[in-house]
């Protein structure tokens, strides 16, 4: 099965590079509604994740929702697959920058930076756009079973500038990395540890991870939400959104107090674009 996946991977990348970007993304829609109606299982937990997040609208509306979020992460794949395309000529003419100049002031802090995501729109592509418009950002890689798709995925990554940390090793490398003062990507809407925080998200409770709170108040460093979002016509957004201090004016946050600000802002843009949360598993504990 993995030789397979890797297969698929190398098979599609090469088709999608030899053609142009617009015939790779109708080429995901096709693929992606294929999938949204021969998925059952992950159709059903994406509709069961949606029912919470949107739980005031229709279910009709909550279907057309959960098959807009397939087609996304079909595209989503299409970017990831074509990293080579992502240059700095790329992202001039298909990048929109929002209030980007919150990441740019951290950098005279001269202290470490998280750069806190999630499952939502392009986190990879996102990075490698800090990365090449920065520096070389850090990120925790989830390894696959199958070191063949772990090389695959990790020089995806870096041909975008990004630097890996293996995850057997993060607890370390991450606390170094923010004392050598460099940035560090986290994603903090799904723990895969086991050894989570449980948190309220969209009145329903959920384990989050902590490390991006536990870092920020043992290192004191800032926590910078970000997030690449895609928009009607393909191009993209990045959204910074307000630096999370852990000591400001005199006052320090707790940990918890941290967790729940990354939370809030995590919850406020799955609100936002619930067609780009790309978590195809049962989420929600209830």
């Amino acid at each position: 099965m993995n030789k397979l996946k890797w297969f698929f991977y190398k098979f599609f990348q090469r088709i999608l590079l030899a053609l142009p970007q617009k015939s790779g993304y109708m080429l995901a829609s096709i693929l992606g509604e294929l999938v949204y109606f021969f998925s059952f299982q992950r159709k059903k937990n994406v509709l069961f994740n949606l029912s919470r997040v949107m739980k005031n609208d229709s279910l009709q509306t909550r279907k057309k929702t959960a098959k807009r979020m397939f087609v996304n992460f079909a595209k989503y794949l299409v970017d990831f697959l074509c990293a080579q395309r992502i240059t700095e000529d790329y992202i001039e003419r298909n990048v929109d920058f929002i209030d980007f100049d919150r990441l740019l002031q951290l950098g005279y802090h001269n202290k470490g930076i998280i750069l806190l995501t999630a499952h939502l729109g392009n986190w990879e592509i996102g990075g490698g756009i800090v990365s090449l418009c920065v520096e070389p950002i850090y990120a925790v890689a989830f390894p696959h079973s199958d070191e063949k798709i772990n090389i695959f995925f990790n020089n995806q990554r870096e041909l975008m500038k990004i630097r890996i940390i293996s995850l057997n090793t993060a607890a370390r490398n991450c606390f170094l990395t923010l004392k050598n003062k460099k940035m560090l990507a986290l994603l903090g809407d799904r723990d895969f540890s086991g050894h989570g925080q449980k948190v309220k998200m969209f009145n329903s409770s959920v384990f989050v991870p902590r490390g991006p709170a536990l870092l920020a108040d043992k290192l004191k460093v800032p926590v910078l939400p970000a997030f690449l979002l895609r928009k009607a016509d393909d191009r993209y957004q990045l959204m910074v959104d307000e630096i999370i201090y852990p000591q400001a004016s005199g006052e320090s946050l707790s940990e918890e107090e941290i967790l729940n600000k990354c939370v809030e802002v995590i919850e406020k843009y799955i609100r936002l674009y619930p067609d780009q949360w790309f978590m195809f598993d049962r989420y929600f504990e209830d």
